[in-house]
């Protein structure tokens, strides 16, 4: 059991580790890579990626792409890719107005890709098992944040001592407040939503526990609740 638990953990780690990483370095001061990137994001119009992808959507609506069959699903897929594509980037291109959004759209691509795992190369692992690895990575990440974001914070092992307070930059920059908390505070959050993701996988691969003859999966809610 706790081998397929590792190996479980591994592939999850696999998937998320890309864009846990590219997120706390794309939407934080721990990197230059933040300020660069929400100077990019800021500077892109949003009401043409979301009015581009609404239109493609309805076009394909109009003709009925989800009814396509053969060599013309490739077409359907591509239109689906494309209202999604067209539409992520809009809600992207709002971080002016919702400084958060890169960070809530990193968390669950991060989640998509533990899910994907799950669905095409895990499907036969026991779901206790399977919640188990992926609540102890998304625990280390946890974890890992929020040990760097202090430590970047309040010592100057990374780039100085980086309070609130010191954020001259900040003061200096086009950002409004918030954005500008957003990029000094966003490994905090980054952690508190991989803290939250640990203990809802820890809390499931309790529930799907196997029965103490280890003969099949079953639900342990009543066991749960008597507790």
């Amino acid at each position: 059991m706790e081998s397929l638990a590792i190996q479980a953990g591994s592939f999850v780690l696999a998937a998320t580790l890309p864009p846990i990483s590219l997120t706390a370095a794309c939407t934080s001061k721990l990197t230059p890579c933040g300020v660069i990137a929400y100077n990019w994001l800021d500077k892109q119009s949003a009401f043409f990626w979301i009015v581009s992808g609404l239109t493609v959507g309805v076009l394909g609506h109009l003709l009925d792409v989800q009814r396509w069959k053969g060599a013309l699903r490739i077409f359907a897929v591509a239109n689906y890719l494309a209202v999604t594509s067209c539409l992520l980037l809009g809600v992207l291109f709002l971080c002016e107005t919702a400084p958060s959004l890169p960070i809530i759209l990193g968390m669950l691509i991060s989640i998509l890709g533990a899910v994907l795992v799950r669905c095409l190369v895990l499907g036969d692992t026991p779901t206790s098992t399977f919640m188990h690895g992926t609540g102890f990575v998304f625990g280390l990440y946890a974890g890992v944040l929020a040990v760097t974001w202090v430590v970047w914070v309040s010592t100057p092992f990374i780039s100085g001592n980086n309070f609130w307070g010191n954020q001259k930059d900040y003061i200096e920059s086009h950002f409004s407040d918030t954005t500008h908390f957003v990029l000094w505070v966003s490994p905090l959050i980054l952690s508190v939503g991989c803290l939250l993701v640990s203990l809802f996988s820890i809390l499931r691969s309790k529930i799907h526990a196997r029965n103490k003859d280890g003969q099949s999966e079953e639900v342990s809610l009543s066991v749960e609740l008597r507790v």
